[in-house]
């Protein structure tokens, strides 16, 4: 919207309405419209109080280089071909001093005058502006904070940076302190230790030497007992007489061919394995079942060697090694064979076709003992048959009878086809083994051993 101001005043020329509708229509040639300090002149009072004309926007607007064509510094400006004179910024009604028109382009801000409410009228001064160029604000701030705040954050930083290298100068110190004094503490200790140390060795050292004089003063002693005794022809040889008392290896194997087996003196490193049944089992089937049996008790199968037929019932078990260790392995692995209380681990092994059999593990007898066993077995089955109220067991490595953990009677072997009967007297007679019962066992045993019957 474009306002028209009419009037009487003095220094304007006729036809005034035209001249005001002319600097209506361009901001330049309207000193209200133009922002900045100025000397107001009496046409703008006279203006100020006249009525207000509201001029279509739809109105004819000449541009403004054809306006500017007719206005001069300082002087009237010349009729206007619609006949309306115009007074330029320079004339003798105008106090401001004169000024060139300016040739930049300007944007003129919209009116609000096409909104709906809104009223038409006078266009204040303070809307329109003189824009050259459009600032760069975001260059201008960080030119700003270039001037500024950078010098600042550098000051702070070497502030800071000298800050922090007088405190880690104050640190080295302490710790350096702190570390010298804590290995000093140290050493001192360390110090104390190997004096006491040393003290404590001086002492050992002494206690040696008293020590090993004492023992050459007992070993000279000892070396003149001896050559005293030397020239005693009754002085036994203690060799022999230790051999006799305890036993050599060296005895036991000077018997021959000629000394009878029914006496022999058992190997403590053999044990036998017979099947039962008489069943045939493969060697390489009895071994692995053996060596499994030597591997609970920590036998090793290259510890011991069987002997056998590639196919057989009976086998042999030779532990090796030095005598005193196979004799302690074959002893172990036959002792762990017996659980207690009558139970035993099965031994058990499986022939060619698949078939399960059980084998017994015993270790080496002579006659004698053979022979003892099995007079032991018979006269059980002959005291049994008399007492009847009780279990009785059969104690091999002794032959004898057990009734609840104690002896009834043993059996004694005098000879090769003889032996003898001894009984318990409290057992017997708590078992009520008197008269004709004891004379009935005992000529039922002397006809198994061969002998004559008692008259």
């Amino acid at each position: 919207m474009v306002m028209n101001t009419s009037g009487t005043g003095s220094g304007t020329a006729s036809g005034a309405d035209s001249g005001a509708s002319a600097s209506a229509r361009s901001p330049w040639l309207n000193p209200a419209l133009v922002k900045g300090n100025r000397s107001r002149s009496p046409h703008d009072a006279s203006r100020a109080s006249a009525p207000v004309e509201i001029i279509p926007d739809d109105s004819p607007v000449e541009p403004l280089e054809v306006l500017s064509q007719y206005v001069s510094p300082g002087q009237p400006t010349p009729p206007s071909p619609a006949g309306v004179q115009v007074t330029g910024l320079g004339s003798p009604g105008c106090l401001a001093s004169p000024f060139p028109l300016p040739t930049a382009k300007i944007e003129v801000p919209a009116t609000p005058a096409s909104l709906p409410g809104t009223k038409r009228g006078r266009q204040r001064s303070e809307d329109v502006e003189f824009v050259d160029e459009k600032p760069d604000f975001q260059k201008l701030v960080m030119d700003e904070m270039t001037k500024t705040v950078v010098p600042l954050l550098d000051q702070q930083k070497r502030q800071l940076s000298d800050q922090l290298e007088a405190n880690n100068t104050v640190l080295k110190e302490n710790v350096s302190q702190i570390c010298i004094g804590a290995c000093a503490s140290a050493n001192e200790g360390i110090e104390r230790r190997l004096t006491g140390v040393e003290a404590s060795l001086a002492t050992v050292l002494e206690d040696n030497k008293k020590l090993s004089s004492q023992v050459g003063a007992m070993a000279e002693k000892l070396d003149k007992a001896i050559k005293s005794l030397g020239h005693s022809n009754s002085l036994p040889n203690l060799e022999q007489a230790s051999q006799q008392m305890v036993g050599s290896p060296a005895v036991a194997e000077q018997q021959t061919v000629n000394t009878p087996s029914f006496y022999r003196t058992p190997d403590p490193t053999k044990l036998f394995a017979n099947v039962e049944h008489r069943a045939k089992l493969p060697a390489k089937n009895f071994h692995d079942a053996f060596a499994k049996l030597a591997s609970d008790v920590g036998i090793s199968d290259d510890q011991f060697q069987i002997n056998s037929d590639p196919l057989d019932n009976y086998f042999e078990i030779v532990f090796t090694g030095p005598r005193s260790g196979a004799t302690a392995r074959c002893l172990q692995l036959f002792q762990s064979i017996a659980l207690g209380k009558g139970n035993y681990k099965p031994t058990n092994c499986y022939d060619d076709q698949g078939t399960l059999h059980k084998f017994y593990v015993n270790p080496d007898k002579n006659g004698c003992q053979v022979r003892r066993e099995v007079l032991c077995k018979d006269l059980k089955d002959i005291i049994s048959h008399h007492i009847r109220d009780q279990k009785l067991f059969v104690q091999k490595s002794t032959g004898s009878i057990m009734v609840q953990r104690r002896v009834l009677a043993s059996i004694v072997v005098t000879g090769t086809i003889s032996a003898r009967l001894q009984w318990m007297p409290a057992q017997r007679i708590k078992y009520k083994i008197i008269d004709e019962v004891q004379v009935a066992i005992e000529e039922a045993f002397s006809v198994l051993t061969g002998g004559e019957s008692r008259p």
